[in-house]
């Protein structure tokens, strides 16, 4: 196994070797698409005035720091999201040789109906990672409650003891609940890999196929991951960032490619669009 994982990442640097310039230029441009929006919130919350409109006649009034939020937020889920899922097409395009045309990361851009999936299928994995998170941390949360509640009810040292036992509690039930949400949101680490693999497959079936492919390869998939863990670290700077993060993506791709079930549907020489009016004339 562990051979098999070294020579998938000597595949994904010698695929990856001849795009290197233009992987960098994807990487920059990925993090500046997402911490353009963490700077709009920089700027505009030092702002003194508040920003106000009306509409339909009514008086709309909005603080910075509410103002930048909601900014920083579309601009993330308008534009970061599908271009997210355009990246992981690209690396998969990349790993396949008999793939004819260039990739191109803005391939979601391109129609209004992949548009709409891409930013649903984004905001729908964000939505079930946050209820996983709440669902993990509920328990740590309320043993936090439980602890004010013992220090300012109880004044003597029984509630200081007790309080500080429910600290304790909390903090341990925190670290389990991280953990625990982490686990549960890896049955959904597939679907931006299938999504972008085959646009034209629904949303529940992606979702049910991720759900299976990481019952079956989940213990593989883990290795794998571990095996790229220091050049996603080296990611955090920016420079190293330029050959680490699309090394170890490259290297993702490579594996996952011969996993998705979809690989030879999205080969077809005919794209998204092409392959819908083609079956609506044959239905007809």
């Amino acid at each position: 196994m562990e051979f098999l994982i070294s020579k998938t990442k000597r595949c994904g640097g010698f695929i990856l070797r001849p795009h290197r310039r233009e992987a960098a230029r994807i990487v920059f441009f990925a993090f500046l698409s997402l911490f353009l929006p963490i700077g709009l919130v920089a700027i505009l919350s030092h702002a003194s005035n508040s920003f106000s409109f009306s509409l339909f006649g009514a008086a709309l009034s909005f603080s910075p720091a509410s103002f930048s939020l909601t900014a920083a937020a579309l601009l993330v889920i308008l534009f970061h999201l599908p271009l997210f899922f355009g990246i992981k097409r690209w690396y998969l395009i990349l790993c396949r040789p008999e793939q004819m045309r260039k990739p191109s990361i803005l391939y979601f851009f391109s129609s209004f109906r992949l548009y709409i999936k891409a930013v649903f299928t984004g905001l729908l994995l964000t939505v079930q990672r946050c209820i996983f998170y709440l669902c993990g941390t509920a328990p740590a949360l309320i043993s936090l409650l439980v602890a004010v509640v013992f220090f300012r009810s109880v004044p003597n040292d029984l509630g200081g003891s007790l309080s500080l036992l429910c600290l304790t509690a909390a903090a341990g039930l925190f670290f389990c609940g991280i953990q625990a949400a982490r686990l549960a949101g890896k049955r959904f680490y597939w679907i931006p890999w299938l999504l972008a693999n085959d646009p034209s497959l629904p949303l529940c079936r992606i979702f049910s196929e991720s759900v299976r492919l990481t019952r079956k390869n989940g213990e593989t998939l883990n290795r794998v991951r571990r095996s790229v863990r220091g050049g996603k670290l080296l990611s955090f700077c920016l420079f190293p960032a330029l050959w680490a993060f699309p090394l170890s993506e490259c290297t993702l791709a490579v594996w996952l490619s011969g996993k998705l079930p979809a690989a030879e549907a999205s080969s077809s020489r005919h794209p998204f669009r092409q392959r819908k009016t083609k079956r609506t004339a044959l239905s007809a």
